[in-house]
């Protein structure tokens, strides 16, 4: 299996924990500036060049479409199925006995980054904002999912039990709104639809989609799911929802992170 063995330690190579071309494609969209300040080898004309043939745009913003037929795009789309593929032990053991790699020369690259994601936050992020920032995160990880708004037409009342858990944290963490929405915009940076279905019957129509939304480095943690229902150009029901995506993982690796800063 000399093979597969290859094709494992390729995906090694190409985790953004390990590789500088997908370390700064898990950072776009960013201001050019940002970007040619944190890498240098940005001012080489052939680096640069693989990063534009990947379908990279350097304008004053520095991004790539996130369309199917972009390459950028789909590798990055294969590191996040290579990080779900080795996140499971099982796969890890599995490989291990295929091939002559030993089970910890198989790391688990999806943990590796969250770490390194966590730990740069926390470099941004001052001693106390940053304690708070991951208290913020098990926070989640506890409620785990979270009814943005959610209507009926006959009573006309809406649950919004995310705002609930806003007011919560933010006499739980002893926070201002400004610090709570710099603490959001660590998660809350780009959406991507990953799904989309409508039916149709008569007047009645029914669609449902959920999203992704992009954090800082790719934190890809909340799932936004929504649901409504139309009859005759009129909503009877809508629900907008987060969920948090692997929260037992995400607490796992919250502690990790915490116990290698005590």
């Amino acid at each position: 299996m000399k093979d597969l063995e290859l094709i494992i330690k390729a995906t090694h190579a190409i985790s953004p924990s390990r590789n500088i071309v997908s370390q700064i494609l898990f950072q776009l969209p960013q201001e050019s500036r940002i970007l040619y300040y944190s890498y240098p080898e940005l001012l080489d004309d052939k680096f640069k060049k693989i990063l534009e043939i990947l379908g990279v745009k350097f304008n004053s913003d520095v991004n790539y479409s996130r369309s199917k037929d972009n390459m950028a795009h789909v590798f990055v789309t294969f590191i996040h199925k290579n990080f779900d593929l080795l996140n499971i032990e099982e796969n890890r053991f599995i490989i291990s006995k295929l091939t002559s790699m030993p089970l910890n020369k198989i790391p688990d690259l999806k943990r590796e980054w969250l770490k390194l994601t966590l730990r740069k936050i926390m470099e941004i992020l001052d001693e106390e904002l940053s304690q708070k920032f991951l208290k913020f995160l098990k926070m989640l990880t506890e409620k785990r999912e979270f009814i943005v708004r959610s209507v009926r037409h006959r009573t006309g009342i809406p649950r919004l039990e995310w705002n609930v858990f806003l007011d919560e944290v933010i006499r739980e963490l002893n926070i201002d709104k400004i610090t709570l929405n710099k603490i959001l915009d660590f998660i809350f940076r780009n959406i991507e639809t990953i799904s989309r279905h409508t039916e149709f019957s008569g007047d009645y129509i029914i669609s449902r989609s959920e999203h992704l939304y992009h954090g800082f480095l790719h934190l890809d943690i909340i799932m936004e799911s929504i649901y409504e229902d139309r009859w005759r150009g009129y909503t009877n029901r809508y629900s907008k929802s987060y969920y948090v995506r692997n929260p037992s993982f995400l607490k796992e690796v919250i502690g990790e992170v915490e116990d290698e800063t005590k």
